[in-house]
């Protein structure tokens, strides 16, 4: 706060009797934030909104709606599915804010780095192998180039690419991923105070609980960032052998880690259940279900 004070003398009295009026001009911090960002044509980027609990998002939409009518300007960065947490939090700023969507990458856009990179090399790669170091991607540009260069990195003599060296190049790739505490907190689950899980026996032999089993589903082909209630019970019953399980069951397991991942950070913050649809919100987390041995 900067105050300015200045006195003038007044006759009162015949005593001449002295007041002083004290002017003070607030010039709060955020002020002076929202006055340099604007003088040098700043933008402010606020990334990973959806991580935020929903009273600071709150919190940071009713922010917005003071500084956004003040010229102030903002980008916020949140998954494609929460893009109107903001507007649903703050209604006002309905009209003050425009959505704009970035779609994930095409597989034909992966599929390019790979041709130009292995071009490059002058090592001749069939277009259906292409295609597969796509699909292992799961639209995640940061997947594919390390798919690709651990092709080369990995031990032996390969002088072919076959379907096996881009299998052993994931697994590879998968582990300078750290998501192992993140799936031995999901396949544990709850505390179940002494009483043993149902088990149920799957068409590979395993026996699996319901954490485990929704695990190993949310893995199988193809890889999806986005599962319906309805396709993923389709995947669990391919992988019962004779079991069934009800949907509500599934839909039980799904709340309590809901519940589970409030209590951690970031890092576990890899899926949302919402309307009945598991969104995946992190593809290397994908990726590591699928090549990690879980």
């Amino acid at each position: 706060m900067n105050a300015q004070i200045s006195e003038e003398n007044m006759d009162l009295s015949e005593n001449e009797q002295r007041a002083t009026i004290v002017k003070k001009n607030f010039f709060g911090n955020k002020d002076k934030v929202i006055k340099y960002f604007k003088e040098n044509h700043k933008v402010f980027v606020l990334d990973d909104f959806h991580y935020a609990s929903s009273e600071i998002q709150y919190d940071i939409a009713c922010q917005l709606k003071e500084v956004i009518r003040m010229g102030f300007k903002a980008v916020i960065i949140s998954l494609p599915y929460r893009s109107d947490d903001a507007i649903r939090l703050n209604p006002d700023l309905t009209g003050r804010i425009s959505v704009i969507e970035i779609e994930p990458w095409k597989s034909q856009e992966l599929q390019e780095i790979a041709r130009k990179g292995f071009q490059a090399l002058k090592i001749s790669v069939d277009e259906e192998l292409i295609e597969k170091m796509a699909l292992e991607s799961i639209h995640s540009p940061q997947l594919m180039q390390p798919i690709c260069l651990n092709i080369g990195l990995l031990p032996g003599d390969n002088p072919e690419i076959s379907v096996d060296v881009i299998e052993d190049s994931c697994r590879f790739t998968c582990t300078n991923l750290s998501y192992g505490d993140v799936v031995r907190v999901l396949k544990a689950g709850p505390p179940t105070r002494g009483q043993r899980r149902l088990r149920y026996n799957l068409t590979d032999k395993s026996q699996r609980d319901v954490y485990s089993l929704i695990l190993k589903v949310l893995a199988d082909n193809p890889p999806l960032v986005e599962i319906d209630m309805e396709e993923l019970l389709q995947r669990i019953l391919k992988n019962l052998d004779s079991n069934k399980i009800a949907m509500q069951k599934v839909k039980d397991a799904l709340k309590n880690w809901q519940k589970m991942l409030a209590d951690y950070g970031p890092m576990y913050q890899v899926f949302e259940w919402k309307d009945d649809v598991i969104h995946i919100q992190d593809n290397l987390f994908l990726f590591y279900l699928r090549w990690s041995s879980i």
